[in-house]
This record gives structure tokens, C-alpha cells and sequence, in this order.
């Protein structure tokens, strides 16, 4: 049986760690082929180095139990528990790559400098100082190109360099050789260098960790350090403190600073029974904290992790870069050959070979420029799940807005309530409400919640709760059912709400979404909430337009004439409307039907299907919210819709400097050839070619880091 651990899974999208094929690019390459020929998987992307299998599927076509089963025929061999893996050797540390380059550099100094300015002849056999010194720092890229060989019985890069030092060696060119090694330590270290800075930018963010931290115990504040923070702990934070954990306030209050959760830049008065998340920091005050999450469970290190995890999803452009890297290092096997036969001349020979051995800047060139942006765009509060979404977002040509908390506020107000039995009041009205939406996440639920604080009376206490999705929830309280949601709710329930109608009516003219409050089988009362559209939103939807965009809809679960009115507001190209969250998904796919590629920007909360089956879904307001964070392919941890245009330009800026990149890295390398066939670049100038077009190709992806959206005025 095939051993394997789910880490992530969606309708139509699932990520499987499997060890047999983390640092074997052979099942790697083998399990992928495999997947990509089952009907029904759109995409399959596999990553030898993480061990991570990510595929894409309709899952009306094939299900997950068939993908288990087609894992299990693949590893049939394997019995093996994870637990029993064996631990890896640890891969040796940047610090430590860093100071084997910087020894080799200094060997390649000391020996140029012998043979150009003082003018010595230096040995250059097998076992001389340059040969033994190329030999040693070669194993690796022998280990390599033989494992290569017998794994994959191809032509592969470890094996065109190990030729390329063997034969140096061989026929009494040690230094060039030398050379050989130098530049594919260099190359490797300048990768290394890139990814490594990205996932720096991005800890560096979502630092979270605190040099000390004040445990309560019996009234005493205790300093300890925070790896021996468990959950139940009780935790003082006072001002200008971050906090440690994710958990809730028991006692003091405090001005919150949660710019890194929410993306708001003014920080929040916080008090008992609210919620607060580690990384986020005490302006103002003091407070004592119940751990809910520590350590690695908090959300912030929760999403640092999931950001880490995006550096690995490759975009379908970087597969074309792996591809294009493969073809360029077997025509340098060609072009070497070809520049030997012709011109009869090792030298030459060498050169075309060391310009064409290592097609590092091709394999950098969609890599590093996708990190930058990932890089760049956690710097603005935008979690992006993987390069796939950051390229699939340039290419979408309609994209899907949901209303509530998305082109709406995500605090609207209750205008208006209106009882619809004589023995009620409207705060009675309103107390029932908020009692039976007290544990929802919805934005109409905050409406109701915030409506009683501001009138200072509390809601009463239900024994059970149930949310119908797209429709509202239920409660109880005593013996009654407390029924609180819309007209698909109440008619759920037999509630007669026709002798309303006139009422319901001038609500839903006046722009306001209606809820029903009943008790049993009677109605209650009526509230109407209001719809304030987001600032911005217009300028924004203009925007997007002018991008390209052939489609803008409104998806909701609201009442027709809402819908009708924002979406005639906002000039939408068309609206859904009295959508359950099912409904809206197959909204979604109806569109994708007629072969077009789709944007759904939600709440992350209550369009997690929709979401998942777009495109690219996006959850707007997710900071903070699991849910969201889990059902998107982009999170904005803010309410900025304006973001979006940034997100549509990113992608095509990032594009548009891959194929710079490519330009410059085959083009170069190409040049390199011309040169090194006439005579005119020596294996050194060769080697120094390759590093500089590789950190040419470094610094060009780095104008992504500083990206701003010039567009947005």
C-alpha cells in the first residue's frame, strides 16, 4: 500500500505529501506523467524537492478516493509508516555553501593571478593542486550526475558538467576545470541567495516571536520563554508588547495594533471576551490572555507557512523554464561538439562548453521574478497561494464579485426594524435576533450584534444553534425555535410572511436586505439592514474594465431587487441573485463552460465553493479567518478592493520581466557560443559571462520586490 499524508484539500484542488518521491526526480517525473494522462485532472505538478504533489481536477469526472487508488498503484511496493522514514541528512546551510564559493574564489584568484600577472607556469594535471582541488569540490556534481544516470538513464545537466571537469582534467586543463566547478557553485549559490531572501522578506513580515514573555500565575507575572507556552496559559501583554499567542482577553483592555492580521492601519480598542492573534501589538494598555494557539498553531505563523509553501507551487511558465533549461543543455552538448569538429580546437571547444553547461539564468528566470512577487505582495497584507494564481490572474477575462462584506461594508448598519406582533418591541425584536446570530461569521450578524451593544441591552442565551447556509440560522431558546434569515427561510418553515409584503417591499426599495425574525411558526418582526457599497468600488470596477476584464458580474445571495439596484449602481455587466452558496458555484461553472477563465472575489466565508471553483478565488477581509485563508487562491488580509487592479498588473508585470529574463539568459548564452566558437572568449571570460547573465537575470526580477501599481491614481 502507498503511503502518503493529505495536506491540503478542496473540491477541486488537493496537495499530498509523499516521501518516495521528495529528492527523487525520477518518481517525481513518473507520478506526474501518470496524472496527467487520467481523465478529469486538469493539472499535475509535482516537486521532488518538497515531496509535495498538487493536482488539479474536475471532480465531477474523477474523484479523490480514484486519485488514492491510482497513488496506491503507482507505490504498490510501499509499507513502510511515515514515522519510520529516516531523517535526511540536513542540506548543508547557506552560510556554509556561502564559504566553500568564497575558498574556491580565493583558490581561482591565487591561481590567476600566478599565471596573468607574474606570469608562472602553473600545473594543470590530474593530480596537481588545481586538479585535486577540482576533484574534491566536484563530488557533489559526480554523486549527482551518476544517481542521474542510473535513475534516469538520460542526459541530464550533473552529468554534462561531471564530462565537462573529467575531460579537463584529462587532457591537462586542471584550471579549466576548476573553472567549471566555480561557476556551478556560483550559480547554485546566487539561487540559493534568491530564495532564501524571499523567504527572509517574508519572515521578517510576519515576525511574530517575543524575546520574553509574562506568564500569570496566582496574580504573578512570571517571565518565561515562549516555546514554553501551552494552551490554557494566561499571558500579560502591556504597551508597546507584542503578543505571543492567538487566545482571548480575561481581564484590562487595549488599543490593538492588528495592521498584520486585518490590514488596518488604526489600531482597535480590544476588551474581555475579544478575540487577539499573536504578531499583533499593544499600543495602549494592558490585558491578560487565555492561549488558545501557541507556537506554530497561530494564525500569523499559520499563513507564514502557507506563503513559504507558495514558493514551491511552480506556474505552468516555470515548468516551461525547467523545459527550456533541459533543451538548452543538450544543444550544449551539440554546439560543444560541433564547435571541437570544426574548428579542431579544445580550447574553443572548452569555452562553448562552459558558456552552455550550466542554464542556471534560464531556470532562474521564472523562479526568481515569482518570489519577488509573492515577496512583494505579502509586504501589502496579499497572501498568494502559489505562482499558478499569480499567472492564471493576468490571464482570466471575467471576473465575479459577491455583495455582502465584499462590494458592500463588511459593517453595515440596521436601519430599520419593524415588530409584527403587538406584545413585541423592536428591541425585543432585536434581542431574539442577536441571540440566535450570536456565533455567526456573517457581516449581517455583526450588523445585528453591534446594533444591541450601541443600544446597551444584551441578548439572551441560546441552548443550540444551526446554520442553513445562504439562508440564515436557527435557535433555541427554551422550548421555541427561534427562525431568523430570508424569504427562502421562512418559506423553508411555512412562515407566513405574504400580509408583510407592502413592508417587505418598501425595504428592499429603500435599498435595504430584509431579515425575518419569527418564533415557531409566527413572525415576529422585520428588520432591514442597510447596503452602504464600499468606497472605491466604483473606480475600481472602472478600473478593471479598462484592464481587459470582457465581464464583470454580481454574484448574491440577495434579495432580486438588491441585486437589481447595486448592480445597475455599479454598472455591472449582469447580476445573480437569491443564490444559495451551491448555486453560486454552479454559477461559476456555467461560465467556465463557455471556455472562459474566471475571478471569484468573495468573503472567503460563505462562497468557499464558489471560490473553488474558479480560477482564482479571492477572499477579501480574510485576515484573521482560517476559513477564508483555506478557501482562497489569494487573501487580501484587508478590505481594500482596490488591491485587485494591483493583483491583475503584478501578474502581467511579473510576465512580462520572465520573458525579459528569458531573453537575456538565452540570448546571452547563445552570444556566448558565437563567441567562444571564433576564438574570442576564453574559458574564463566564459565562466565570469555566465555568472554576470545570472545576476543580471537576479536583479531584473528584483524590481519586483519594489513594484508599485502606477495605474492607481
Amino acid at each position: 500500500m502507498a503511503y502518503y499524508k493529505i495536506k491540503h484539500k478542496l473540491p477541486n484542488r488537493t496537495r499530498i505529501f509523499i516521501p518516495s518521491i521528495k529528492g527523487s526526480p525520477i518518481n517525481s517525473r513518473k507520478i506526474q506523467f501518470h496524472f496527467s494522462k487520467i481523465k478529469g485532472i486538469i493539472s499535475s505538478q509535482c516537486n521532488y524537492k518538497t515531496g509535495s504533489l498538487i493536482l488539479y481536477y474536475d471532480y465531477n469526472i474523477v474523484g479523490f478516493e480514484e486519485i488514492l487508488k491510482q497513488l496506491q498503484l503507482l507505490f504498490p511496493e510501499r509499507k513502510k509508516s511515515l514515522k519510520k522514514i529516516k531523517t535526511k541528512k540536513r542540506k548543508a546551510s547557506f552560510i556554509q555553501r556561502l564559504l566553500e564559493v568564497i575558498l574556491l574564489t580565493a583558490f581561482m584568484g591565487y591561481f590567476l593571478i600566478k599565471k596573468i600577472i607574474f606570469k608562472q607556469t602553473i600545473k594543470q594535471s590530474m593530480f596537481s593542486l588545481p586538479g585535486i582541488i577540482a576533484m574534491l569540490a566536484g563530488i557533489p556534481v559526480f554523486e549527482k550526475a551518476t544517481k542521474d544516470l542510473i535513475e534516469k538513464r538520460e542526459i541530464t545537466l550533473h552529468q554534462f558538467l561531471a564530462a565537462s571537469t573529467i575531460l579537463g582534467l584529462a587532457l591537462g586543463e586542471a584550471l579549466t576545470s576548476l573553472e567549471i566547478i566555480w561557476v556551478m557553485r556560483c550559480s547554485m549559490l546566487v539561487q540559493d541567495y534568491i530564495t532564501e531572501r524571499s523567504r527572509k522578506e517574508i519572515r521578517k513580515l510576519l515576525e511574530i516571536s517575543e524575546k520574553q514573555v509574562f506568564l500569570v500565575v496566582d496574580g504573578v507575572e512570571v517571565e518565561i520563554d515562549p516555546e514554553r507556552l501551552k494552551k490554557g496559559d494566561v499571558i500579560s501583554a502591556h504597551s508597546l508588547e507584542k503578543i505571543a499567542v492567538d487566545g482571548e482577553i480575561v481581564s484590562g483592555k487595549a488599543f490593538i495594533d492588528e495592521s498584520y492580521i486585518t490590514g488596518r492601519a488604526v489600531p482597535v480598542l480590544k476588551k474581555t471576551g475579544d478575540k487577539v492573534f499573536a504578531g499583533t501589538i499593544v499600543k495602549d494598555g494592558k490585558i491578560h490572555i487565555k492561549a488558545e494557539k501557541v507556537g506554530k498553531d497561530t494564525y500569523l505563523s499559520r499563513m507564514l507557512q502557507m506563503i513559504e509553501d507558495s514558493l514551491e507551487v511552480k506556474a505552468p511558465i516555470q515548468t516551461k523554464a525547467d523545459e527550456l533549461a533541459s533543451k538548452l543543455t543538450k544543444l550544449g552538448g551539440t554546439f560543444t561538439l560541433t564547435t571541437l569538429l570544426l574548428t579542431q580546437s579544445l580550447y574553443r571547444a572548452l569555452s562553448v562548453m562552459l558558456v552552455m553547461s550550466c542554464p542556471c539564468a534560464t531556470i532562474l528566470a521564472a523562479s526568481t521574478a515569482i518570489s519577488a512577487a509573492i515577496s512583494n505582495a505579502a509586504r501589502k497584507n496579499v497572501l498568494i497561494k502559489g505562482g499558478i494564481y499569480l499567472e492564471e490572474f493576468g490571464k482570466c477575462d471575467v471576473i465575479c464579485f459577491d455583495k455582502t462584506g465584499t462590494i458592500t461594508i463588511d459593517e453595515p448598519q440596521v436601519k430599520t426594524v419593524i415588530p409584527c406582533v403587538k406584545d413585541i418591541s423592536k428591541e425585543g425584536v432585536l434581542s431574539l435576533a442577536a441571540m440566535a446570530e450570536a456565533h455567526s461569521q456573517h457581516p449581517l450578524a455583526y450588523a445585528i450584534q453591534n446594533s444591541i451593544d450601541n443600544k446597551g441591552f444584551n441578548a439572551p442565551a441560546h441552548t443550540n444553534y444551526e446554520i442553513k447556509k445562504g439562508e440564515g440560522v436557527i435557535a433555541r431558546l427554551n422550548q421555541s425555535k427561534i427562525i431568523v434569515g430570508n424569504e427562502k427561510l421562512m418559506s423553508r418553515y411555512k412562515i407566513g410572511i405574504k400580509p408583510w409584503e407592502k413592508q417587505t417591499k418598501m425595504l428592499l426599495d429603500q435599498g435595504e436586505t430584509v431579515i425575518f425574525v419569527a418564533k415557531d411558526k409566527k413572525l415576529l418582526g422585520i428588520m432591514g439592514i442597510s447596503n452602504t457599497v464600499r468606497p472605491g468600488t466604483k473606480e475600481t470596477l472602472a478600473a478593471l474594465r479598462r484592464d481587459g476584464f470582457s465581464e464583470i458580474n454580481l454574484i448574491t445571495g440577495d434579495h432580486e431587487l438588491i441585486g437589481g439596484k447595486i448592480s445597475n449602481e455599479l454598472n455591472f455587466d449582469g447580476y445573480y441573485a437569491s443564490l444559495l452558496p451551491d448555486e453560486k458555484a454552479n454559477i461559476i461553472k456555467k461560465i467556465q463552460d463557455k471556455k472562459k477563465k474566471i475571478i471569484m472575489v468573495g468573503d472567503g466565508i460563505n462562497d468557499a465553493l464558489a471560490l473553488a471553483h474558479a480560477d482564482v478565488g479571492i477572499a477579501m477581509g480574510a485576515g484573521g479567518s482560517e476559513v477564508a485563508i483555506e478557501a482562497a487562491d489569494i487573501a487580501l488580509a484587508s478590505n481594500e478592493i482596490d488591491k485587485i487592479p494591483y493583483l491583475r498588473n503584478l501578474s502581467r508585470e511579473t510576465i512580462k520581466i520572465i520573458n525579459q529574463n528569458y531573453a537575456l539568459a538565452v540570448g546571452s548564452n547563445l552570444g556566448g557560443v558565437v563567441l567562444g566558437f571564433f576564438g574570442w572568449l576564453t574559458p574564463f571570460m566564459a565562466g565570469i559571462l555566465h555568472i554576470t547573465h545570472s545576476l543580471g537575470v537576479l536583479a531584473n526580477s528584483s524590481r519586483l520586490l519594489s513594484y508599485e501599481d502606477k495605474t492607481k491614481k
